[in-house]
């Protein structure tokens, strides 16, 4: 045999191998091209859904704490002019926490909920259960007065561990190489 021959059959196999693994390379590439942004649009909008219902939290965390509710309660009474007995303080307390609106936690979990990944929509609907506790413990008007102020403070008391809970997961995911 010819030694070019030789040589040409030494080296088809070597050339075949080669082509496969640049063909695998190229579609591996292509994929992660395709995939690049996509990946980064998606992180994006979980950023944007964990960052405002973080937010949300936030706000009604502050705005249904008995003692903010009580301050208002009392400022109402003074500028009507009337010294509140400490069972009205308390009815008009509970009604301001339960009028703290709590649809845009719902709203902002449920966008949570859809982005995933399960780690994060779990410590966010634990999040948003601690929210409606706080809410529905403020609104039963056959509970006893000073039952219903416990239940409601001590359910407050379950929304800033859910929130902090909420903000490590979803910082940690955010923050996960991906």
């Amino acid at each position: 045999m010819e030694p070019v021959v030789t040589a040409a059959l030494i080296a088809a196999p070597v050339a075949i191998t080669a082509a496969g693994a640049a063909f695998a390379a190229g579609l591996a590439q292509g994929r992660g091209a395709q995939r690049g942004p996509v990946d980064a649009v998606r992180r994006q909008h979980q950023r944007e859904a964990y960052a405002t219902l973080l937010a949300a939290l936030h706000a009604y965390e502050r705005e249904a704490e008995f003692g903010v509710c009580e301050k208002l309660a009392r400022a109402e009474f003074r500028a009507a002019g009337v010294q509140p007995a400490p069972a009205d303080l308390s009815r008009r307390t509970l009604e301001l926490v339960a009028e703290v609106p709590i649809k845009e936690v719902l709203a902002r979990a449920a966008v949570v909920q859809l982005e995933g990944p399960h780690s994060v929509a779990a410590a966010g609907v634990e999040a948003m259960i601690a929210v409606c506790e706080v809410h529905y413990s403020a609104v039963p008007p056959n509970t006893a007065l000073d039952g219903r102020v416990r239940n409601v403070m001590s359910a407050h008391d379950k929304v800033y561990p859910a929130l902090k809970k909420f903000t490590e997961v979803a910082s940690a995911e955010l923050n996960r190489a991906g």
